[in-house]
């Protein structure tokens, strides 16, 4: 039976809408974890120039995709987008590297 007060009524409302929400999807705590990327933003030119390289020429590769029939053009854009991806894990590895072999220099 519903109560006659306004206030009565919502005061339900709200106990039996949390008790529904315990039930079905209690609250949990989850613990995140900081990363450190403090070698990224050191080198942030570097790293960024890297990435919108990649990005550049993947986008170039999936226009021409859409586009050309070309089986030569495909294979070349491809061929140019796997290289980039390559090149860019490298330098990014290289500066990551750098930056942490420092980091343990420091320590020593």
């Amino acid at each position: 039976e519903l109560p006659d007060d306004l206030d009565n009524c919502v005061d339900l409302y709200n106990s039996s809408l949390t008790s529904f929400m315990d039930a079905r999807a209690p609250v949990t705590i989850k613990e995140v974890q900081e990363r450190d990327e403090q070698w990224f933003t050191e080198n942030y030119e570097i790293c960024q120039e890297a990435k919108r390289e990649r990005r550049r020429k993947e986008r170039k590769y999936r226009a021409v995709l859409k586009t050309s029939t070309d089986p030569e053009k495909l294979l070349y854009h491809f061929e140019a987008a796997k290289e980039q991806v390559k090149a860019t894990d490298k330098i990014l590895s290289g500066v990551r590297e750098d930056f942490f072999a420092k980091k343990l220099e420091e320590q020593k």
